[in-house]
């Protein structure tokens, strides 16, 4: 229950992100306690249990979005590379296997930039702000671009990339964040802050017109309160709705094995305007990095 008072204190706010595993925990512990007559605690348990599933269940049960035929599409892939990673060949592979038409690159610096160097024969619009400090952000594209700048959001001034591409005709925002770390009062009140303004900063860009997408590290789980107000005040749809929960961070303990829902959470996001359908979402392979990539396939409205 600490995590639904998580807008007071950054520790209640860390308790949000675990829902998955609590049910898992809960569930058993219910049937358990029934079978020993301790039916008390088993309602206990067993309505926390519910609780846990009805904050997952609806990336489950929403339907994916069926686009009308003949719409543009594009595929985005968002990686956290990991500053101190030195495996740029894995990252250079995935992103040569899942082809994207554009990729949004957190936690570069310059050496990572001389590393990717190869992905501009495929990838020749580039743009970013390499850092030392887990914070460079980079995108590269098969797209032209119409605009690419770096904005800072929040006080502690991290960069985030704002880009307008034109797809089929169609015009597409794209917005990448990636807010320090809530582990700590500066880290979760630097991240609020930037989440709170992507809508404004949003609306001021866009006019209510474009095609917007947000792919972002947002360091948020799909419940935590911040990230529940970003999708309110944006009017975005979370792209995992209908994809189930598919947790990108931590690697560590799985590196390049199946995932498991019970060792990590969902901190990188795709969110999308309702003129975009998403068709196809799923994290990737192992990189070397403490996040699995993110890859989406969308299609825009005609």
């Amino acid at each position: 229950m600490a995590g639904f008072a998580g807008s007071l204190h950054w520790a209640l706010d860390l308790a949000s992100h675990f829902p998955v595993q609590y049910a898992v925990a809960l569930t058993p512990a219910t049937l358990v306690l029934f079978l020993l007559r301790r039916r008390r605690w088993a309602a206990v348990c067993g309505s926390f249990a519910v609780v846990n599933l009805t904050l997952i269940a609806p990336l489950y049960l929403a339907a994916s979005d069926q686009p009308p035929e003949g719409s543009p599409r594009f595929r985005a892939l968002l990686a956290n590379v990991f500053t101190s990673n030195t495996r740029s060949n894995l990252v250079l592979d995935c992103i040569r296997r899942h082809d994207p038409d554009f990729v949004v690159l957190q936690e570069v610096d310059a050496r990572w930039m001389s590393d990717l160097a190869p992905l501009r024969r495929s990838h020749p619009h580039v743009f970013a702000e390499p850092r030392g400090d887990n914070c460079g952000i980079a995108l590269f594209s098969k797209l032209p671009l119409a605009k690419c700048e770096i904005v800072r959001l929040d006080e502690s001034q991290v960069p985030s990339l704002l880009a307008k591409f034109k797809i089929g005709g169609k015009g597409l925002t794209l917005l990448s964040a990636h807010p320090l770390a809530p582990a700590g009062w500066w880290g979760w009140k630097c991240r609020n802050e930037q989440l709170e303004a992507i809508p404004a900063f949003l609306r001021a860009q866009t006019n209510g017109a474009d095609h917007v997408l947000v792919l972002a590290d947002l360091n948020a789980t799909p419940w935590c309160t911040a990230f529940r107000r970003l999708v309110r005040d944006t009017g975005l749809r979370d792209s995992a709705l209908g994809f189930g929960v598919q947790p990108s961070w931590p690697t560590a303990m799985r590196m390049s094995r199946p995932q498991s829902l019970l060792m990590s959470i969902p901190i990188d996001h795709c969110l999308v305007s309702d003129n975009l359908f998403v068709t196809g979402r799923k994290t990737g392979e192992y990189i070397g990095s403490d996040h699995f990539p993110l890859i989406v396939d969308v299609a825009m409205e005609r």
